[in-house]
């Protein structure tokens, strides 16, 4: 009979291993679609930008009052707009804050 106890304590040790790489890949599945939806939005944003005339990254930050590292990191799709700054882009962009 130990040998059973040896088996069950071998299948929970199994099911952990499996449970832990399902969260390590959920966790990867969400971070690539999150990097894709960054990256679109990002694309979005140089887009809009360049059709509001606004030429350069820097111009963009002055109007919105931001730094030219955050709106590069936001058309890179390294990161997003904060909630917060979502009306104010979108009034210097000539966009539907809805789209962003």
């Amino acid at each position: 009979m130990p040998a059973q106890g040896n088996d069950r304590s071998l299948l929970e040790g199994v099911d952990n291993i499996v449970v832990r790489i399902k969260c390590v890949l959920e966790r990867q599945t969400h971070t690539m679609s999150t990097k894709k939806e960054y990256a679109a939005l990002g694309t979005y944003i140089a887009q809009r930008r360049f059709e509001a005339g606004i030429d350069t990254q820097a111009e963009l930050a002055r109007r919105i009052g931001t730094s030219q590292q955050t709106v590069s990191r936001w058309e890179a799709g390294a990161s997003r707009p904060p909630t917060g700054q979502i009306g104010t882009l979108s009034a210097a962009l000539g966009a539907d804050a809805d789209e962003l």
